[in-house]
């Protein structure tokens, strides 16, 4: 085997196990926009044309979460999310 056999066999060994790690073109992309103005690049559920992001209809399976009871140093309602039994996030629980 001469050098240019060899290196003609080594392109094409490096050329298959590159394809090898390409991405599944298969699955279907969100056809949403984002904030940045650019096509989202998540995939979605079969049937479905928008991702979890950007479905307005996406239910969590997280329903245990809910707003902190708590008030802020300004005396606003905290915004925070919790799961803990108290109804306090991590900054009002002591």
């Amino acid at each position: 085997m001469n050098r240019k056999q060899f290196m003609v066999g080594a392109i094409a060994i490096m050329a298959s196990a590159t394809l090898s790690f390409a991405q599944n073109t298969d699955k279907e992309t969100c056809c949403a926009i984002t904030k940045k103005e650019v096509k989202c690049k998540n995939t979605v559920k079969e049937g479905e044309t928008l991702c979890y992001l950007h479905n307005p209809d996406h239910v969590s399976e997280d329903e245990e979460s809910v707003i902190c009871s708590g008030t802020t140093k300004a005396g606003n309602k905290c915004k925070l999310k919790t799961k803990d039994l108290t109804g306090l996030c991590h900054h009002h629980r002591k």
